[in-house]
C-alpha cells in the first residue's frame, strides 16, 4: 500500500542506451587522461643526500644512515626507486620512513614524489669491521627524465655517500678537527690581520691534554690574542686542555704585516692524551691541520733589486792572448728600474778590442748605460781585451746609478749583489805551463779494525798547456795493508808511485787503492804531484802544499766501541720557482756505524722568505722550532724528512740542516758546529713573474754496461724540466759512438737515428720524457754515447744548449769487458695473504714466492719473513727450510727462471690491520736492481690482513607469496604477499622476534647469534580463504655468518571459474562513467512516453 498523496515515478530502463553512453564516456576519459596528465606534469629534478650519525663508532655499535630525496623540479615524479646496497662491514638492523625498503636487494621503493616534496629513509646498521666504511645511495629509477642526472650512473645530484670510522671495542679515541682563517685577506704593509683557529672534538670520547702549535710566518709582528685556554706567543703554543665531544673552541691572533707578498700561517694539533681516529698530531697533514694565507701589498714607493755578476773566459792565458769579460745584470723587482748605469773598471795591463751587448758602452770611461730594466729582465755586456802583462788581472763592475731604491745594495759602494769582479791569470810566452789540481778522498771514512777502505786520487790539468811526464806519489799511512788498485796509468804499490804520463788540458785521471785497516785511530793518506815536464803555474811538485797536494783521513775504531758516523744530505725540488710556488726540502740521514745511534735529533733552519705548508717522513718534526726528533738509528739505516714550503721572496733561498744531538760520539763530526758531514744545505732560486726561464736536466744511462761483441745494449736518455716555466721547442742531439749499430728506439717525441736528433717539443714544469735507443756493439773496447739539449725557445737558468757541458749534457759508457765472475742475478719476491678479511681467532695463510730472473743461477739465497706481533704461528709448507723462530727461509740454490714458494699459516689474535713483510737478506751473487735487507726493491714485499671482532652476522629470510597454481613453488609471475607476519623463535633461549613482509612479500631476520631457530608464518595475518601450499614452519641451525634464505611460505585458494577475463578499467574512469550514465538517465527526454505517473491517497 502506498501513502496517499505521494508522487511515484517509474521509468523503463534502456539497457542498450545505458551501455552506449557508458562506453562513450570511458573512451573520452581514455583520450583526455594522457592530455590532462601531460598538461599537469613538468620536468623533475630529484636530489639525494646521504648522512650518517654518529660518524665515529666502536665495532659492534649501530649507526643510522639517513637518505633524503627531494623533487626540486616543476613536475611530479612517479615510479621512483633508490638503491642502497650495504657494503662489507655493515649488518642491517632496522629501517623507518616513507615507501618500502628491501634490505636484501638494497632497494627503497618510493613511488610518487610531488614537486617540492621530500621523502626520507633511515637505515640502522651494526658495524662489524674496523676502519673507514663508505655507504652510497642513488636514484635508480623514475618514470620521468631528470633534468640534470641519470639514474644509476654513480654521479650527479641524485647520488651521494657518507662514511664512518670504525674503531676497536673499548678504544679511547677522539677526532679533533681544526680550521684556520684570516681576516682581512688582503693587507697593505703596516696593516693588521686576525688569524682565527677553531678546534672541535667530533668524539667519540672526550679529549684531554690538547695543544695546538701555530707557525706564524716570517714578516709579521705579534700584537695580541683572544680566546679560551692559554696562548704563548713566544713558542706559539695554544694550550686548550680538555675538550668534550661536540665542543669547539676558537683563538684569534692579531698581527701586523711587515713585508710584501703572500704570508701563510699554519696551525695543527700537536698533542692530545687520546689517539685521534684519522690524524696524527704534528705530522703536517690531516683534518687536525690547516693554514690560511693573506696577500700584503707594498706602499706606493718603487723598489728594485739589481743583481750583477762578472766572469771571464778563458782565465789562464799567455801575454798577448784575448779574454772576454762578461757582465750580466738582472732586475729582481718587484718594480721596473730606470736610469740604470754600470761602471766597468778594467785592470791595468789589458787593451780594449771590442764589445757587444745591450745598452751602450763607452770604452773610454767604462760607463755602460743600461737605461730601463723591467722587473725580471736581464741584460749582458761582453768586453774583449788582450792581456799585455804577466800576473793576475782583475776587472771590477758595479751599478753606480738608478732612479729607484735598491732593496739590498747601494750604487757605487764597492760591495753588495750589484758589484762583482773576475780574475784571469797571465803567464809569459815561451815555456809550456800547466796547472795540475789533485784531490784525495776515502770511502768509508768510519770503520772498525779489519775493515776495508778505498783511497781515491783524482788529478786534473787546468792548462793552459798539455802536461807530460806526470807522476804522483801516494803515501799510505802506517797501519794499513794494501789489497788492490784500479784506475788510469800504472801504480807501484811498493813505492806508492803512480805514473800518469801525458795529461791534456781539461783531462782527468783517477786511481783507487783498496787497503785493510789494521790499527785503531785516525789514519791519513797523502798524495802529491812529484814530477812533470812543464812548470805548474801555482804549485811546486813534492813540496807538500798547493793544489797539487791533498790528503784523506779515516777513523778506525776497536770492535765493540760505541761510536757512530751520522751523515746528512739536504736537497730541494723543484729548485727554480716563482713567488708563491711550493718546494720540498728533503733531509736524509744515514748512520754509517760502526754502532747503532740513539737520541738522534736534527735541527732544520729554513730561510727567511718561505712559509711552512706541511711535512712528512720518519720520526717527529716540530715546524715551529725546526726540531726533527729521530731517536734510534741502526747501522746502515736511512731516515728522511720532507718539508713543503711556499717561497715568498725573490732570490736564492738556502735551507740548512744539521745533527744537533746524539747519545754516542760521532767519529768525524760534532753536533751543532755548522760543519762536517752531519751538516748540509740546499738552495732554491726564486724568479719574478714575467720571466720565462727553464732548467732542462738530462741524464744518460746504458743497460747492460757489459756486453759481448754483437750483443745489444740500450742507451736511455731522460730529460726533465725543473722550471720555473714550461719549455717549448726542445731538441736533444744524441751522439752514439761509431762502434755501435742502431737497432730500434722507443719514447716520446720524434727521433731520427740518421742525425741523432730527438725532437721533444713542449715540456711542462716537472715533466720528464724518456728515449731508449737499442744498438748492437760491433767492436771490443769501451764506448761512450753522449746526449745534450741543443735547442729550446726559453733561456735555461744554468746551462747553454750545445756547449758540451752543464746539467743538460750527459754520457754513458758500455764495455766489452766480462761481467763479475761470481755472476749477476735478479731475485723477485711477492707476498700475499689469504683470506685478507678475518675475525679474531681465524687463520690466514701468508704466501711468499721467489723467482730468479737471471741471467745467472743464484746460490746461498735466504729470505727473512717478519710476521706481525698480533699473529701466532701454526704451521708452514713449501720449498727449502723455514725457521719459525727467526723467520729465516733458507732457499739455497735457485736456477735461472726457477720459482720457490713458502706458505705460513697463522692465527690472528687481535683486532686491527696486520702486515707481514718478507725480503731477500742474503745471496752469493749481486742482484742487478736491489740490495738484500734494505727494505725496498723487487726483492721485498708485504701483505696485510684486516681482523675484526666476532659479531652476530647470520641471517634468516625469504618470501611469502601467492601460489596461483598451488604447487608449493614460486613460479615466474607469482607475486609476493604484503603484510604477512613471520615469527622467529630461538629454540635455545625461547626468545621470539617478528617481521612483516614488504610489498614484494620479503622478510629478513638479521644479526642473529649462532643457534637453533624456527621460522613460522602467523596465519592470523593472512587473508581469510587463503591456505598454505608449503610447510608452515622451518627449523634451522645457524653457524657464524650463515645465511638461510629459503624459508619461504606459499599461499593459495580455490577460485570459481567465471568464463571470462575481467576487463581492466581505471577506478576513476569507471566512477565518472557511472555518474554520467545516471545523470543521462535521470534527464532522459519524456517525449518517448516512457514515464508513468500515478497519484493516489492512502486508504
Amino acid at each position: 500500500m502506498k501513502a496517499a498523496g505521494a508522487l511515484h515515478i517509474t521509468r523503463e530502463f534502456n539497457t542498450r542506451r545505458f551501455f552506449a553512453v557508458l562506453t562513450a564516456l570511458y573512451l573520452l576519459i581514455l583520450v583526455l587522461a594522457p592530455v590532462a596528465n601531460a598538461q599537469s606534469t613538468g620536468e623533475i629534478d630529484l636530489e639525494l643526500t646521504k648522512d650518517v650519525t654518529p660518524a665515529v663508532v666502536e665495532v659492534g655499535e649501530s649507526v643510522t644512515w639517513t637518505i633524503a630525496v627531494s623533487n626540486e623540479g616543476a613536475g611530479d615524479a612517479s615510479g621512483v626507486e633508490v638503491g642502497d646496497i650495504l657494503p662489507d662491514g655493515l649488518v642491517y638492523r632496522s629501517h623507518g620512513g616513507l615507501g618500502t625498503f628491501d634490505p636484501l636487494a638494497g632497494t627503497w621503493t618510493i613511488g610518487d614524489i610531488s614537486a617540492g616534496d621530500t621523502v626520507t629513509l633511515e637505515i640502522v646498521t651494526a658495524v662489524t669491521l674496523v676502519g673507514d666504511i663508505v655507504n652510497e645511495a642513488e636514484v635508480t629509477m623514475a618514470d620521468q627524465d631528470d633534468i640534470d642526472s641519470t639514474p644509476g650512473d654513480g654521479m650527479g645530484d641524485d647520488w651521494d655517500d657518507a662514511a664512518i670510522s670504525s674503531i676497536p671495542t673499548g678504544s679511547d679515541f677522539i677526532d679533533l678537527e681544526l680550521t684556520k682563517s684570516a681576516n682581512p685577506e688582503t693587507v697593505v704593509v703596516g696593516g693588521e690581520t686576525t688569524w682565527t683557529i677553531e678546534v672541535i672534538n667530533q668524539g667519540p670520547e672526550a679529549a684531554s691534554g690538547v695543544e695546538v702549535g701555530v707557525a706564524v710566518p716570517n714578516g709579521v709582528t705579534y700584537l695580541s690574542h683572544m680566546g679560551p685556554g692559554s696562548f704563548d706567543p713566544g713558542s706559539a703554543t695554544w694550550n686548550i686542555g680538555d675538550l668534550d665531544v661536540g665542543e669547539s673552541v676558537s683563538l684569534d691572533i692579531v698581527t701586523r704585516i711587515d713585508v710584501v707578498g703572500d704570508l701563510t700561517c699554519v696551525a695543527e694539533v700537536t698533542m692530545a692524551d687520546q689517539e685521534d681516529v684519522d690524524s696524527v698530531p704534528g705530522d703536517g697533514q690531516g683534518d687536525d691541520w690547516d693554514d690560511a694565507t693573506i696577500t700584503s701589498t707594498p706602499t706606493t714607493d718603487d723598489i728594485i733589486d739589481l743583481e750583477l755578476t762578472k766572469s771571464a773566459d778563458p782565465t789562464n792565458l799567455r801575454v798577448g792572448d784575448q779574454t772576454t769579460w762578461t757582465v750580466d745584470l738582472t732586475n729582481q723587482g718587484p718594480d721596473d728600474a730606470t736610469g740604470v748605469e754600470v761602471v766597468v773598471t778594467p785592470p791595468s795591463g789589458v787593451t780594449y778590442i771590442s764589445h757587444t751587448g745591450d745598452g751602450s758602452f763607452d770604452a773610454g770611461s767604462g760607463i755602460w748605460t743600461v737605461g730601463s730594466l723591467n722587473a725580471g729582465a736581464s741584460v749582458s755586456l761582453a768586453i774583449v781585451t788582450t792581456v799585455d802583462v804577466v800576473g793576475d788581472l782583475t776587472c771590477v763592475a758595479e751599478v753606480t746609478m738608478a732612479d729607484q731604491e735598491d732593496v739590498d745594495s747601494t750604487p757605487g759602494d764597492g760591495q753588495g749583489d750589484d758589484w762583482d769582479d773576475a780574475t784571469v791569470t797571465v803567464t809569459p810566452t815561451g815555456d809550456d805551463l800547466i796547472d795540475l789540481e789533485l784531490t784525495k778522498s776515502a770511502n768509508p771514512t768510519s770503520l772498525a779494525v779489519g775493515d776495508e777502505t778505498t783511497w781515491t786520487v783524482d788529478l786534473t790539468n787546468q792548462g793552459p798547456d798539455n802536461a807530460t811526464g806526470v807522476e804522483v806519489t801516494v803515501t799510505p799511512p802506517s797501519g794499513v795493508t794494501y789489497i788492490s788498485h784500479t784506475g788510469d796509468g800504472s801504480f807501484d804499490s811498493a813505492t806508492g808511485l803512480w805514473i800518469v804520463g801525458d795529461l791534456a788540458v781539461g783531462a782527468r785521471v783517477s786511481l783507487d787503492i783498496v787497503t785493510v785497516v789494521d790499527v785503531e785511530g785516525e789514519l791519513t793518506c797523502e798524495a802529491e804531484v812529484t814530477a812533470a815536464d812543464q812548470e805548474d803555474i801555482d804549485s811546486t811538485p813534492g813540496d807538500g802544499t798547493g793544489d797539487d797536494w791533498d790528503d784523506a783521513t779515516v777513523v778506525a775504531t776497536p770492535v765493540g766501541e760505541d761510536l757512530i758516523d751520522l751523515e746528512l744530505t739536504k736537497s730541494a725540488a723543484p729548485v727554480n720557482l716563482k713567488i708563491g710556488d711550493e718546494t720540498t726540502w728533503t733531509v736524509d740521514l744515514t748512520n754509517q756505524g760502526p754502532n747503532n745511534a740513539t737520541g738522534v735529533e736534527v735541527t732544520v733552519a729554513p730561510p727567511a722568505g718561505v712559509t711552512y705548508v706541511s711535512h712528512s717522513g720518519d720520526g717527529s718534526f716540530d715546524a715551529a722550532t725546526g726540531l726533527w726528533t729521530i731517536g734510534a738509528l741502526a747501522v746502515g739505516d736511512v731516515v728522511s724528512l720532507d718539508i713543503v714550503t711556499t717561497v715568498d721572496v725573490l732570490g736564492d733561498l738556502t735551507c740548512e740542516a744539521e745533527v744537533t744531538a746524539a747519545d754516542q760520539e760521532d767519529v768525524d763530526s760534532i753536533p751543532g758546529d755548522g760543519e762536517g758531514d752531519d751538516w748540509d744545505d740546499a738552495t732554491v732560486s726564486v724568479f719574478p713573474e714575467g720571466t720565462e726561464l727553464i732548467d732542462l736536466e738530462l741524464t744518460k744511462i746504458a743497460e747492460p754496461t757489459h756486453v759481448n761483441v754483437g750483443e745489444e745494449t740500450t742507451w736511455t736518455i731522460s730529460l726533465t724540466n725543473q722550471g720555473p716555466d714550461a719549455a717549448t721547442g726542445v731538441a736533444v742531439t744524441v751522439s752514439p759512438p761509431a762502434q755501435v749499430s742502431y737497432v730500434s728506439h722507443i719514447g716520446l717525441g720524434d727521433f731520427d737515428p740518421a742525425t741523432g736528433e730527438w725532437s721533444v717539443g713542449d715540456l711542462a714544469v716537472g715533466d720528464t720524457v724518456t728515449l731508449a735507443i737499442s744498438t748492437t756493439v760491433d767492436a771490443d773496447g769501451t764506448w761512450t754515447c753522449e746526449a745534450e739539449v741543443t735547442a729550446a725557445d726559453q733561456d735555461d737558468v744554468d746551462s747553454t744548449p750545445g756547449d758540451g757541458e752543464g746539467d743538460d749534457w750527459d754520457d754513458a759508457t758500455v764495455s766489452t769487458d766480462p761481467p763479475p765472475t761470481d755472476g749477476i742475478i735478479d731475485l723477485e719476491l711477492t707476498k700475499s695473504a689469504n683470506p685478507t678479511l678475518v675475525s679474531v681467532g681465524d687463520t690466514t695463510t701468508w704466501t711468499v714466492e721467489l723467482t730468479n730472473q737471471g741471467p745467472d743461477p743464484a746460490s746461498g739465497v735466504e729470505v727473512t719473513v717478519s710476521p706481525p706481533s698480533a699473529v701466532t704461528y701454526i704451521s708452514h709448507a713449501g720449498d727449502g727450510t723455514f725457521d719459525s723462530a727467526t723467520g729465516i727461509w733458507t732457499v739455497g740454490d735457485l736456477a735461472v727462471g726457477a720459482t720457490v714458494t713458502l706458505a705460513i699459516e697463522t692465527e690472528v689474535d687481535e683486532i686491527g690491520v696486520w702486515i707481514c713483510e718478507a725480503e731477500v737478506t742474503a745471496a752469493d751473487q749481486e742482484d742487478i736492481d736491489s740490495f738484500p735487507g734494505d727494505g725496498q726493491g723487487d726483492d721485498w714485499d708485504d701483505a696485510s690482513v684486516e681482523a675484526s671482532s666476532v659479531l652476530a652476522a647470520a641471517i634468516i629470510g625469504d618470501t611469502v607469496w601467492l601460489d596461483e597454481d598451488a604447487d608449493g613453488v614460486q613460479d615466474a609471475g607469482e607475486v609476493g604477499y604484503e603484510g604477512a607476519t613471520v615469527v622467529l623463535t630461538n629454540l635455545d633461549s625461547g626468545e621470539t622476534a617478528t617481521q612483516t613482509t614488504n610489498a614484494d612479500g620479503l622478510y629478513l631476520f638479521a644479526a642473529l647469534e649462532p643457534g637453533r631457530y624456527t621460522a613460522a608464518v602467523q596465519m592470523s595475518s593472512i587473508q581469510e580463504g587463503l591456505g598454505l601450499t608449503t610447510p608452515g614452519s622451518f627449523t634451522i641451525t645457524l653457524e657464524d655468518n650463515d645465511a638461510y634464505l629459503t624459508a619461504d611460505f606459499g599461499m593459495a585458494e580455490e577460485l570459481p571459474a567465471t568464463g571470462f577475463d575481467p576487463i581492466p578499467l581505471s577506478l576513476g574512469g569507471l566512477i565518472l562513467a557511472l555518474l554520467g550514465a545516471v545523470a543521462l538517465e535521470l534527464t532522459w527526454p519524456e517525449r518517448e512516453g516512457r514515464r508513468i505517473a500515478s497519484v493516489g491517497k492512502v486508504a
